[in-house]
């Protein structure tokens, strides 16, 4: 079990799908992570059609595709222990 180290909140004037709207929480809270300094960190989700497709690594130039993708550049960068 991890300890809470920060908390962060942003008001997205958009509509998105709950897939997408998750994978840009992800991504976000990883932003968030890094510029905190808290790194390496491990993210858990919910959501297991975007956790699928951020540890798959197929491509998918859908919107939710490029957002895992950055999420999964983050991984490579060794900034996430893991989704």
């Amino acid at each position: 079990m991890g300890q809470v180290m920060g908390t962060t909140a942003q008001r997205m004037g958009v509509s998105l799908s709950p897939k997408v709207a998750e994978a840009m929480t992800i991504l976000k809270g990883i932003e968030f992570t890094v510029e905190s300094g808290l790194v390496p960190v491990l993210v858990e989700s919910d959501s297991l059609g975007v956790v699928t497709l951020i540890n798959s690594g197929t491509p998918n130039l859908a919107e939710i595709g490029l957002i895992c993708k950055d999420v999964g550049a983050r991984i490579f960068e060794g900034l996430l222990t893991g989704v």
